[in-house]
């Protein structure tokens, strides 16, 4: 008898871990309906700075990804040098972190990389799904595959260790399909939540950083594929809430699946381009049969109401104290320079590398 009730407690334990995923993954979806106003890209933003970026003799190719700290500026150029550049907020060189190549210290790509909020190192994500770690200065210290089953392609960092993302294109199925995963700090497992779509996505997030952390420490995932933003507790526990934006005439999940269905499709559907996630408020900017529309969502709201965006949609790197961070290339910039005051448009010279914008929102 006792051996029957041991196996009836176990059978229990094991329901309860594997269906706890589904349990603390609340939902909350967002009605959205039409406005009658166009909105221009100055009558959105205001207070624009540039920085123009000095390389020296280091020359990259493209700003794909951009941190501000401790006072600088820390980016990634993913397919050009391949590695971290870090520059003075006065746009002058200062050094850079990591070096693809197959020696020690080395990696074979680089896929996104964050910083430890607790120790300042800059923590690069490789494939297969490892990290390598370097301290402030670039000095190689470590690195660890932190996944054998799936293909782990964004981090971010918080003060109780790492969360990354598979961004629905993990190769993989069943157990080891999962959006997100938790790391603590030392880059062990802790858990995993929310199942990939049912079939794989090729196509990477148009969306510039799904996987983001504000200024006020709140962790989020913006899903591409399903419209939907997750916010991520990692505190005594984990949990997740789902946010689903109701965009009308979504983009099917088999077409986003095929990128060759998307390319010639997408003018028949809605998909999400961009967010900026900033003072407790989310603003979406999404295609409706080739046109740009966009909207304002403040947290706890059940409605939002979107309206036309008619002028340059800019590439959210991140949010910095309130301003948001972009980057645009000489010629974009001289192609939109009406968009900007006199005082900012005379710095760039086509002959510049790309540019760091960064504005405020009304």
């Amino acid at each position: 008898m006792a051996k029957f009730f041991l196996f009836i407690y176990v059978i229990l334990f094991f329901v309860s871990c594997s269906s706890s995923q589904v349990v603390e993954t609340k939902s909350q979806i967002v009605s959205l309906t039409k406005g009658e106003t166009e909105q221009e890209f100055s009558k959105l933003f205001y207070d624009f700075q540039i920085t123009i970026l000095n390389t020296r003799d280091e020359v990259f190719r493209s700003i794909d990804k951009l941190y501000v700290w401790n006072g600088q500026y820390y980016i990634m150029d993913k397919t050009g040098k391949k590695n971290i550049l870090v520059f003075s907020m006065n746009g002058d060189y200062q050094y850079s972190i990591g070096t693809p190549g197959k020696g020690h210290g080395e990696y074979a790509n680089l896929e996104d990389f964050t910083i430890d909020k607790n120790t300042g190192n800059v923590v690069l994500l490789s494939y297969p799904s490892t990290v390598f770690v370097y301290d402030k200065t670039g000095k190689f210290l470590s690195s660890k595959k932190i996944e054998d089953h799936t293909m782990l392609w964004n981090i971010i960092s918080h003060k109780n260790g790492f969360v990354c993302s598979t961004n629905h294109c993990t190769y993989t199925e069943g157990e080891h399909a999962y959006l997100l995963y938790f790391f603590d700090n030392d880059f062990k497992f802790k858990d995993k939540r929310i199942p990939v779509l049912p079939s794989q996505v090729q196509l990477p997030p148009f969306v510039s950083c799904p996987l983001y952390i504000d200024d006020d420490n709140m962790i989020s995932y913006f899903d591409n594929y399903r419209s939907s933003l997750y916010l991520i507790n990692d505190n005594d526990s984990i949990s997740v809430k789902e946010i689903k934006y109701d965009i009308s005439n979504y983009v099917p999940n088999d077409i986003f699946a095929n990128p060759m269905d998307f390319m010639s499709k997408q003018m028949d559907y809605d998909y999400v381009m961009d967010v900026i996630r900033i003072n407790n408020e989310v603003v979406v900017f999404h295609s409706n049969k080739g046109k740009i529309y966009y909207f304002r969502y403040r947290y706890g709201d059940e409605e939002a109401v979107e309206n036309r965006y008619i002028d340059w949609m800019p590439k959210i790197l991140c949010v910095d104290n309130g301003r948001i961070y972009s980057s645009m290339s000489p010629k974009s910039f001289s192609m939109y320079k009406e968009l900007f005051p006199d005082s900012v448009a005379n710095l760039v010279k086509t002959q510049d590398n790309d540019i760091i914008l960064s504005f405020k929102m009304r």
